[in-house]
């Protein structure tokens, strides 16, 4: 296994006293996390990784059966997996992959005024 000393795995901001987040920053929050997953993409080849959940987070335990979250805290979390054929092809990366021809569309509309009535 690799060393790790340089890498995080976690980013941490907390302020002192509750803040209004100004509108769109979940968005932007959602961007630069988007761009690390990039790099670490670049850096492993065979993996994707994506931001996969934005909202508050979950406190343990659940109140009257329903999860509780604690809507002090903007939680962003990643997901990764295998990059898969197909990635590797929607990406311009040599695959083995090959999409099925796509089918033609029929119509749903009545072809006469005399099927829409049967």
């Amino acid at each position: 296994m690799k060393k790790n000393e340089d890498k995080i795995m976690q980013i941490t901001i907390t302020f002192p006293d509750y803040v209004t987040l100004p509108l769109g920053i979940e968005n932007a929050f959602q961007a630069l996390v988007g761009m690390v997953c990039e790099q670490y993409e670049k850096e492993n080849k065979n993996t994707i990784m994506w931001p996969a959940g934005i909202g508050s987070r979950l406190k343990s335990g659940m109140a009257d059966d329903h999860l509780v979250f604690d809507d002090s805290t903007l939680m962003i979390e990643c997901s990764m997996r295998e990059m898969t054929e197909r990635d590797k092809y929607n990406r311009g990366m040599p695959s083995s992959y090959v999409p099925e021809p796509r089918k033609e569309r029929t119509s749903c509309a009545p072809d006469s005024p005399t099927q829409a009535n049967n």
